[in-house]
């Protein structure tokens, strides 16, 4: 009954095969063996007890026995209280990993391919898109910001370390970039049209990278990549393109727009779906051989912790069910604790309580 939960839980699709013989005799076998197990303590207590001292009631637990007792009790606190820990950290990085700030705003912001025609019209796509009030701005790029795309070692510096080696994650850029991505510009500025050649030979890079290349030289503002030297231009805010699973990386912005086959496009708060509907507009007009497809930034990057959502929904619910266990075996292993027996005093009454007489 519970199993299209589960597999909505999962992601997976199992199916129970009523129709086999094989798991009717494998369903049959467990029952039978854990029929057997669990019945074989209380057959052999029971077989080894003797029947008149059940009636004097005089059977007590043996120290052993009292010793299990509160072994499994406290076996079953330490379970549930640390399942439920778990649960508890679980969601709580889930969530800060979902609602933390990414370095750059992934709400409101649309993601649209450049297939077909749309490559060599994205000019005029920019156009018809921006003439929109709804519309702040648009841009493309060579990343989609869900991972790692491009990335070089071949970057060098004066005064680098000749036994430091790491990853620059590499971004080709067109103009408005920042703007539309919302990243935080802390130093510099940005690629712009007025610079002209200016912009083509500078680069912009994260904080993360900007630290390493100034670490030696607080000054220092050129590097080459490959063969080409540049001038740092700006500095942008740390910006997650991976998951939290991995740590932050060092990652730059180059004017190249070449192979910005990605395009995002910045949609002001409350105006999504008639914005949406002009997009497809656009888009299907100017690239009517293809189907039009889109995603939205916040979506995608959720789909990142696909797996970790699934861990967090499946702890919480194993986290019920070892509540809900653990509170049956208390109950039942309360409801079998021997009792100590007020002891009379010689005038019958309790000796520890006088106003309960006997």
């Amino acid at each position: 009954m519970t199993l299209p939960i589960f597999n909505n839980l999962t992601g997976k699709m199992l199916e129970i095969p009523y129709s086999e013989l094989t798991f009717w005799v494998q369903l049959v076998g467990v029952l039978a063996f854990t029929g057997l197990v669990a019945g074989s303590y209380p057959a052999f207590y029971l077989s080894a007890t003797k029947v008149v001292s059940v009636f004097k009631n005089h059977v007590k637990g043996s120290k052993n026995v009292v010793l299990a007792r509160k072994g499994l009790v406290l076996f079953q606190f330490i379970l549930a209280t640390g399942l439920i820990l778990s649960t508890v950290v679980i969601f709580r990085q889930i969530n800060y990993a979902l609602n933390q700030d990414l370095g750059y705003e992934k709400n409101q912001l649309v993601s649209v391919e450049l297939d077909g025609d749309l490559f060599q019209k994205y000019d005029i796509l920019k156009t018809r898109l921006e003439s929109n009030p709804s519309i702040e701005s648009v841009t493309r790029t060579t990343h989609n910001l869900t991972g790692r795309s491009s990335n070089t070692g071949d970057v060098n510096w004066e005064g680098k370390d000749p036994a430091f080696n790491t990853l620059f994650e590499r971004f080709m850029v067109d103009y408005d970039f920042v703007e539309t991505m919302g990243m935080k510009l802390i130093e510099g500025t940005d690629f712009s049209r007025e610079k002209g050649a200016d912009s083509t030979l500078s680069v912009i890079v994260n904080r993360r990278a900007f630290e390493i290349i100034t670490q030696n030289n607080p000054e220092l503002r050129t590097i080459s990549i490959g063969e080409e030297t540049r001038q740092i231009s700006g500095v942008v805010e740390d910006f997650h393109f991976q998951s939290f699973h991995q740590s932050m990386e060092p990652a730059f912005m180059l004017l190249n727009p070449s192979f910005g086959f990605n395009s995002f496009i910045r949609v002001k708060p409350g105006e999504m779906e008639s914005t949406l509907s002009f997009i497809q507009s656009v888009v299907e007009e100017l690239n009517p051989e293809f189907p039009f497809s889109y995603r939205f930034m916040d979506e995608t990057y959720a789909r990142m912790y696909q797996d970790d959502v699934r861990l967090r929904d499946l702890a919480q619910y194993f986290s019920i069910l070892t509540i809900l266990i653990s509170c049956l075996g208390l109950l039942g292993l309360s409801a079998m604790w021997p009792s100590k027996r007020p002891r009379k005093s010689e005038s019958g009454k309790c000796s520890g309580h006088p106003h309960f007489p006997f």
